[in-house]
């Protein structure tokens, strides 16, 4: 079981990496290609996806 808010830190963290190295030009996504605005939509969906397992979890916990 991973703590809630050290999951959460490390979400943040990977998308501060992420935009960093983004705006640093050493990840070059390309938004305005189908490719790029895929890859977007995916990393979108990954973290919606993470968020909502975390709350699931949450509140399983909680009315347990």
């Amino acid at each position: 079981m991973i703590d809630i808010p050290l999951l959460s830190l490390l979400i943040v963290n990977a998308a501060r990496i992420v935009a960093f190295s983004y705006l640093m030009g050493y990840l070059y996504i390309d938004v305005m290609s189908f490719e790029g605005s895929l890859t977007i939509i995916i990393l979108l969906l990954a973290i919606f996806i993470l968020v909502m397992i975390l709350l699931i979890r949450e509140l399983r916990m909680k009315y347990k």
